[in-house]
């Protein structure tokens, strides 16, 4: 058998293989997804670990088959991106947020080479495989660095777990509102937005949102809401704390584009690209 030809039959079956894994990845992807918000509602908050487990695998198998049958320079690259990924994700302040869009960006990539992949396999055709690095690597670069992040930098309690004052309990829900986006850990458990945000709900029903401080760790909490009620609130708090803090100008606005929309309403500053809205208890006055 020709060298030719021992490899165009070694790409038809890892095209084979890669193919099936895809489909395999979709299809539990999907069944999690509908497992998770119909048949055991409780752990749609997690359904974004389930997910990001499922890519792990799917990405670092395929990533794994290319990389054995592709030279060894291409072998040195790819792993010292790997490596660097750890780094990023250790280091970098943001470098979750930076592996998910990572992720997202070689996502279409990816998607763009398997829909080729598929066309030019059903035309018999046997297109190099090692193309799908292109879109297998960087994928797997942003899961270790979006999985780094999480790891190395434990997310804290979502609310405070000793008695401190009003003002310092405020501080501290914005702080780990912000380190879970930071880190992207709001993927993996949403229900801590939730508990911060009936918190901060609680606080507001007893009127201890008094400074501009407070009104603006408040409203950032808010405006992360689900409903009209949050956002409105949110914009309420913030253009009270505008005068005195310098973001909360900026806050004011995409609350209130937020609730705009939550309204069916055309936001005003063009600061949202999108909103989900879901039922959510009333915020009383």
């Amino acid at each position: 058998m020709s060298r030719r030809l021992i490899r165009a039959t070694y790409q038809q079956k890892t095209v084979n293989t890669l193919l099936v894994l895809a489909g395999s990845f979709f299809t539990l992807s999907l069944i999690t997804y509908v497992s998770a918000f119909f048949v055991l509602p409780s752990l749609s908050s997690y359904w974004g670990a389930v997910l990001f487990t499922l890519l792990s695998v799917w990405v670092a198998t395929s990533t794994w088959m290319l990389l054995i049958h592709t030279k060894q320079h291409t072998q040195l690259l790819v792993v010292i991106g790997l490596v660097a990924a750890i780094i990023a994700g250790g280091t970098m302040k943001t470098s979750g947020l930076s592996g998910l869009l990572l992720v997202i960006l070689a996502g279409l990539v990816l998607l763009s080479l398997t829909l080729l992949l598929v066309l030019l396999h059903l035309r018999g055709q046997h297109p190099r495989v090692q193309v799908l690095l292109f879109g297998f690597a960087p994928m797997l670069t942003g899961v270790i660095m979006l999985a780094t992040a999480n790891l190395i930098r434990l997310a804290p309690p979502a609310l405070p777990t000793n008695t401190i004052t009003v003002s310092d309990e405020l501080r501290y829900l914005s702080h780990t509102d912000q380190h879970d986006r930071e880190t992207s850990f709001i993927l993996f458990n949403s229900n801590r937005d939730q508990a911060r945000l009936q918190r901060v709900i609680i606080i507001d029903k007893q009127k201890l949102i008094n400074t501009p401080e407070a009104q603006y760790h408040a409203a950032l909490i808010l405006q992360h809401g689900t409903c009209p009620d949050h956002f409105r609130r949110a914009y309420e708090l913030s253009s009270g704390a505008s005068s005195k803090i310098s973001n909360a100008e900026w806050l004011a606005r995409a609350s209130y584009d937020r609730w705009m929309l939550s309204i069916g309403k055309p936001q005003k500053y063009n600061t949202q690209l999108f909103l989900r809205q879901s039922t959510c208890k009333t915020l009383q006055q």
